[in-house]
């Protein structure tokens, strides 16, 4: 423990990491498909947007690292959402 809830330290508690997991909509998408071999939910926008903010937390210092995970429900296939995170994080 970093001693964040120690009131009496008064010391600012600050964390450098980020746990990130994309879940989607179970009931939608099992209703489209039943195999997870693909994308089938277009998430790009989402992920400019989350790549945008995450990246922007990194640049100030207040993330160090980013622990990502995806679920298939996401966008149909998990490890393709992974591949297009990276895809648009900056190099």
């Amino acid at each position: 423990m970093l001693g964040c809830d120690d009131r009496a330290s008064q010391r600012p508690c600050r964390v450098y990491s980020a746990y990130v997991r994309w879940l989607g909509d179970r009931k939608h998408i099992e209703e489209t498909t039943t195999t997870w071999d693909k994308p089938i939910v277009d998430r790009e926008p989402d992920f400019r947007r989350w790549v945008d903010f995450l990246h922007q937390m990194v640049l100030n210092k207040n993330l160090r690292k980013i622990f990502a995970f995806a679920n298939n429900r996401y966008a149909g296939h998990a490890p393709d959402t992974v591949r297009m995170f990276e895809k648009f994080w900056p190099r």
